[in-house]
């Protein structure tokens, strides 16, 4: 697996929850880091770790890369599982290096994973031309749909034959949760980014409900580039006694946020486990400003965690959070079964027993030697990852100063 960090986000819960089941299921796992991260010491201890901290700039090229790769940590692999196109990149290396094609399984867990910027930023868009144009593309897997069709349109790219690999999550650990709702208890977690905008319109959401005569207590668990402005708003609201920025929640302890949440706003891995601990959840549509959203996580189609989806009709936050305000008891333990009933198919034992099928059929996952690539490509990537490495370490260099 090859991974930038074990910080708290959807892939690196991901890699913790998979991890063990594979090396209960017979797999050997390594693991390559640049640096370890706030869950590394969640890690299942019988994965073999490599973190390269400032030489991690070196694996994404063969000729710096060579003395790097005769590690015996390299020997032996059967599949390369990758995350993001860094990590095909690196890949690609390694078959190079090793002069022999690899199993490389890539998963899409982002909605324009392969083209942040979009065609503004031709850079990007160029290297990930390179590297998807021969790639196999029933290696290329998806999170849901719409991640799916979000890189077929922008590449123009056929990729109906990529599957689509959902979320696993752990659903046996919230089978034995002891729920204690309390009416009007909000619960968000996530990390403050910037296309997360519930973040920001929920502050005036929760300012109508409250004027509306909802005693509303809504906790919000996460930090980020918002958190500034999301405090500046909760201040000029005059709702620092409703609304509580609590910090990061370790993993571990996601289950305790839960237990007296009356409803949920968010997105991705954190609103599947709420659904699965009987909370209902209202999804958080990303880069959408104004508080609409589709319905709640269980109205979303091909396992949408919240991407923008075309044509989809849009309805109010506010009212969906209304809705369940003003459920009878029993309307709200049929939506808490709909809620969790829905997010059983994110459950971990089935999805992996499809990774593990996929892993082991030449059919369903093709061997690849990168051979598309030339050394000119390698040197062009290099050189401009290593110019965005400095010139970021130069912009967190200026936030301090400013500071």
């Amino acid at each position: 697996m090859i991974y930038d960090h074990l910080e708290t986000g959807g892939i690196e819960t991901l890699i913790l929850r998979a991890t063990p089941w594979l090396l209960d299921h017979g797999y050997e796992i390594r693991l390559i880091l640049r640096h370890k991260g706030k869950l590394f010491d969640q890690l299942d201890k019988r994965v073999e770790v490599k973190v390269y901290g400032s030489s991690y700039i070196r694996l994404f090229h063969p000729r710096l890369a060579r003395s790097l790769f005769a590690d015996r940590f390299y020997d032996d692999l059967d599949i390369v599982y990758t995350f993001r196109p860094e990590g095909l990149w690196i890949a690609s290396v390694l078959s190079r290096v090793k002069k022999r094609a690899l199993k490389v399984f890539n998963c899409v867990y982002h909605p324009r994973e392969f083209f942040f910027h979009g065609k503004d930023h031709y850079e990007t868009e160029y290297y990930s031309r390179i590297i998807l144009q021969g790639f196999p593309k029933k290696n290329l897997a998806f999170m849901n749909v719409p991640c799916r069709v979000y890189h077929e349109e922008f590449f123009d790219l056929d990729l109906s034959v990529s599957p689509v690999v959902p979320l696993a999550v752990d659903v046996s650990r919230y089978r034995d949760i002891q729920r204690a709702p309390r009416k009007f208890k909000i619960v968000s977690i996530g990390n403050f980014k910037t296309f997360k905008t519930y973040n920001l319109y929920m502050i005036d959401v929760v300012d109508q409900l409250k004027k509306q005569g909802f005693d509303i207590e809504y906790e919000i668990y996460g930090d980020g580039e918002l958190r500034q402005e999301m405090e500046g708003r909760i201040r000029k609201l005059g709702l620092g006694n409703t609304i509580y920025l609590k910090g990061q929640a370790k993993y571990e302890q996601l289950r305790d946020t839960l237990t007296d949440a009356y409803v949920f706003v968010g997105c991705g891995t954190a609103a599947i486990e709420a659904a699965l601990c009987r909370v209902p959840s209202v999804v958080g549509i990303e880069n959408v400003p104004e508080p609409m959203t589709y319905g709640y996580l269980h109205d979303m189609p091909g396992f949408a965690v919240g991407e923008q989806i075309a044509g989809a009709p849009l309805v109010s936050v506010e009212e969906l959070i209304r809705n369940v305000f003003t459920m009878s008891d029993e309307q709200y333990r049929d939506i808490a079964d709909v809620s969790v009933n829905y997010a059983n198919q994110y459950e971990l034992e089935k999805i992996m027993k499809e990774m593990d099928a996929r892993f082991s059929d030449d059919d369903a996952l093709a061997t690849y030697d990168f051979a598309g690539l030339k050394m000119g490509d390698y040197t062009s990537f290099y050189l401009a990852r290593s110019r965005n490495y400095v010139t970021s370490k130069f912009r967190t260099l200026w936030r301090k100063i400013s500071k």
